[in-house]
């Protein structure tokens, strides 16, 4: 047996349908069905019901309704019973799992675990997870206390796992998805800041520049219309990063996006063998037309952008020799360096080429070409 929750209120076995009955009936039903196996008493049953000035007929009522679904599911199940009455209380003897926003958070609760090791099968179960919904939960269904309170968990448990899909699918450069799912979480709750940050980053990323900004904009308004608040740090700095990107962008149409050009602020190329100094780009050219590799440019660019604010960003690339580790990360070193002002390094530690490689330890490298930055430090440097 299958009981749908998320949405209309549907009990069903195969292709055979409960009758509900009246609408009373219809709200005994669903509080016990949002508490599968667990004893409801007929008080909680009668304060659902008439949350003021419960009838003198009220507790006969429930019991009437109660024998009315334990009837009609009887003949869904015969043999078995579905609804059965403990002490003062009726109990739905159904798995969690058989009553769908129950399986929604098992799901949800799986793909969490997943976040950390395999990005991909999480997304898929967020998205089987967030497709168990067919509308609001418990649409047509009349509410009391409890009822709104299970409605409200279950939303906000909705709306959160809505925004790590949008998470999940940014991180792994799948940008057009993400932005019908935000715009319907948003629709629905304009307020939500989060949500607000995933659409703007899902814009940005996929160069549509002006559509972030304008998305900010909206989350501007709301939030001073509705609150009377400025937007929080993360989108006013995303916003600060996407409107100064423009600019230098029109600026000097030759650093866009992905520039390569290798040279320092002052417009002067690096000496070879000369240390970089401060705001000097020692980069090898980038290839003048890097292509193939969308998804991991997207994704090494994603992650610098979160977590680059708060902590260093190390990315290892791994694979054979050939395989164009290194094109890769000079791409993307070219597309981070108005990011990083104080200057970009490169380092050949030959790992590849016996005849030719590094002397001296990984540490005595990065010394001899940061002498300014290792030079006084206790511990020799970073």
């Amino acid at each position: 047996m299958q009981v749908q929750v998320l949405g209309g209120l549907v009990v069903r076995l195969g292709s055979v349908t409960l009758t509900l009955g009246t609408p009373k009936q219809q709200t005994v039903l669903a509080l016990l069905a949002c508490n599968p196996g667990h004893l409801v008493s007929v008080d909680q049953l009668v304060d659902e019901l008439w949350p003021e000035n419960p009838p003198l007929s009220a507790v006969p009522n429930v019991r009437t309704y109660a024998a009315n679904l334990r009837r009609g599911l009887e003949s869904m199940l015969p043999g078995r019973e579905a609804l059965v009455r403990a002490g003062d209380g009726y109990r739905l003897m159904v798995k969690r799992t058989e009553v769908d926003v129950y399986a929604f958070r098992s799901e949800v609760r799986a793909a969490r675990a997943l976040t950390g090791t395999d990005e991909e099968a999480a997304a898929k179960l967020l998205d089987q997870a967030l497709a168990r919904w067919q509308g609001p939960m418990l649409t047509g269904v009349a509410l009391g206390p409890a009822l709104l309170a299970h409605v409200a968990s279950a939303t906000e448990d909705r709306m959160l796992a809505a925004e790590l899909l949008a998470e999940l699918q940014i991180r792994l450069g799948r940008y057009e998805p993400v932005l019908p799912l935000l715009r319907e979480l948003l629709a629905r709750e304009p307020l939500r800041e989060r949500a607000q940050l995933l659409i703007m980053r899902a814009l940005y990323l996929r160069n549509d520049h002006a559509g972030a900004i304008a998305a900010y904009g909206e989350a501007r308004r709301v939030l001073r219309e509705r609150l009377g608040i400025e937007p929080g740090a993360e989108l006013r700095n995303l916003y600060q990063h996407i409107v100064e990107r423009e600019r230098r962008s029109h600026r000097n149409p030759d650093l866009g996006p992905a520039s390569s050009a290798v040279t320092s602020e002052s417009g002067e190329q690096p000496r070879s063998g000369s240390a970089p100094g401060r705001g000097l780009v020692w980069l090898p050219r980038a290839v003048p037309d890097f292509v193939g590799r969308d998804a991991a440019v997207e994704h090494l660019l994603t992650e610098t952008h979160r977590v680059g604010g708060h902590a260093p960003v190390v990315h290892l690339v791994d694979g054979m020799a050939g395989s164009g580790k290194t094109s890769l990360a000079v791409h993307v070193g070219g597309q981070l360096r108005e990011h990083y002002p104080d200057g970009g390094l490169f380092i050949d530690l030959k790992g590849h080429d016996r005849a030719e490689k590094t002397d001296g330890s990984r540490r005595d490298t990065c010394h001899r070409y940061l002498p300014d930055t290792t030079a006084g430090r206790g511990r020799g440097g970073a």
